[in-house]
């Protein structure tokens, strides 16, 4: 039935922006309007966005927090093998020890069979032996300590490891909710399509149907003017005008007007 355009410039997809809704007039044609509200608005997910980067840099905080706990856990490791390796030297200085008893135990029966001339020389070996025994209740003590400093050690060792799962975990859930947040905003978008499609398939439909009725309407109005004429009275000797004419349509000018919401 007729041409019309409207411009949609980049002020119209503004939240402040008011829709339009009025008549338009068509062109290419004799006479007609359409009436139209147009609504706009850009289908941007700023606060999905906002989230996803916001995961992205938790992500980021707890990689780097796992990267400082694996060096923490490498130096507790070093320390564990240095512990060990000093628990193992004095183990074996135990027994180094404990097995140099006898001999002097033996020693000292010895120097008791000399008399009192070995007197001096008795005492200075008891002295030895208390020493040494001494030393090897010493090193138990040391021994002990070491052993519960160690504990200490791998206890530690297990939280952080704990941690470390924990943290991994999390790592894991987050890069699942970013996977659903995107996944999520394409099926928007894919939807948004599809509407967008429907929509415009609907349009055209609409625009297309008045063509079609105002064709049909015209064709009845053609036969609607169609009127017979009275014969001419006898004796006439006019015989040019006909018996059945086709009036004009009153109204020569005709519109339609459609409107789309």
């Amino acid at each position: 039935i007729g041409d019309c355009v409207f411009n949609i410039t980049e002020e119209f997809y503004k939240d402040e922006t008011p829709c339009f809704e009025g008549k338009i007039k068509l062109e290419n044609c004799k006479k007609g309007e359409l009436e139209v509200k147009v609504v706009a608005r850009k289908l941007v997910p700023a606060a999905l966005e906002k989230r996803v980067d916001d995961l992205q840099d938790l992500v980021e905080k707890n990689t780097n927090s796992i990267e400082e706990l694996d060096l923490t856990i490498k130096d507790w490791n070093d320390k564990n093998t240095a512990l060990e390796t000093e628990i193992e030297q004095i183990n074996t200085n135990i027994t180094n020890m404990t097995a140099d008893i006898p001999n002097h135990e033996k020693e000292l029966k010895d120097l008791e069979t000399k008399g009192e001339e070995l007197a001096a020389e008795e005492k200075k070996v008891e002295e030895e032996i208390a020493a040494m025994e001494q030393q090897l209740v010493d090193l138990k003590k040391e021994e002990e300590t070491l052993q519960k400093e160690l504990e200490d050690v791998r206890i530690a060792e297990d939280k952080k490891r704990t941690e470390c799962e924990h943290l991994r975990k999390d790592i894991a859930d987050l890069k699942k909710q970013i996977e659903d947040k995107k996944r999520e905003k394409k099926e928007r978008e894919e939807q948004a399509a599809k509407e967008r499609e429907e929509r415009d398939k609907r349009e055209k439909e609409k625009l297309n149907k008045p063509q079609d009725d105002a064709k049909a309407e015209e064709e009845d109005d053609d036969d609607d003017n169609i009127e017979l004429k009275a014969p001419t009275p006898a004796g006439s000797n006019d015989s040019s005008e006909p018996l059945v004419k086709k009036q004009k349509a009153a109204d020569e000018q005709g519109g339609c007007c459609c409107v789309i919401l």
